[in-house]
C-alpha cells in the first residue's frame, strides 16, 4: 500500500500554514470537532478565534477528478462528499472544501453551481505548484498510488 503519511505530515501541514499566515490574530490547528448529530471528526484546518470559539474549518483533498489511467476518481469524489457532510455537522461560521488539484476543484465548483453540493460551503484552490517541495510530495504520492492500481 502506498506510504500517503506525507499528506498529513508535510501536505496538511503546509496547507495550515498558508491559513495561519493568512489568519494572523487566531489559532489554526487540526483538530477533532464536535459534530452536532454527537460524533466527533477530525478537521484538517481549525481556526479559533481569541475565546477559542471556531470560526472555520476546512477538509483538504489532494486528489484529481480524474485518475492516472483517465477514468473518474468516483473515491476520491465520494471522500468530498463524505467531508461535506461533516462540515455541515459541525456549528461553525464558515466551512471549507480545499483543493490542491485543481481538476477535483473545477469539478465540484461545477456540481455547486448545478445545485449537487451545498451552497453554504466554500471552495478555494491552493496552487502547489507555487511551492516546489510540495507540489512534487504530491506528485510522488499520487505516483505510488496509481502504480500500486496498475
Amino acid at each position: 500500500m502506498a506510504d500517503t503519511s506525507k499528506i498529513s505530515k508535510v501536505v496538511e501541514q503546509w496547507y495550515r500554514n498558508i491559513i495561519q499566515k493568512e489568519r494572523k490574530n487566531y489559532f489554526v490547528s487540526k483538530e477533532k470537532v464536535q459534530l452536532t448529530w454527537g460524533g466527533v471528526f477530525e478537521y484538517d484546518v481549525v481556526v479559533k478565534d481569541k475565546n477559542g470559539k471556531i470560526i472555520e474549518l476546512h477538509c483538504l483533498s489532494v486528489g484529481e477528478a480524474k485518475t492516472a489511467s483517465g477514468k473518474g476518481g468516483s473515491g476520491k469524489f465520494n471522500k468530498i462528499k463524505s467531508d461535506t457532510l461533516m462540515l455541515l455537522g459541525a456549528d461553525c461560521k464558515t466551512r471549507v472544501l480545499a483543493f490542491t488539484g485543481k481538476t477535483m476543484y473545477d469539478k465540484v465548483k461545477k456540481e455547486m453551481e448545478n445545485g449537487r453540493m451545498p451552497p453554504n460551503i466554500t471552495l478555494h484552490f491552493q496552487d502547489p505548484k507555487k511551492d516546489k517541495e510540495i507540489y512534487n510530495i504530491i506528485k510522488d504520492i499520487q505516483k505510488a498510488s496509481s502504480d500500486e492500481l496498475l
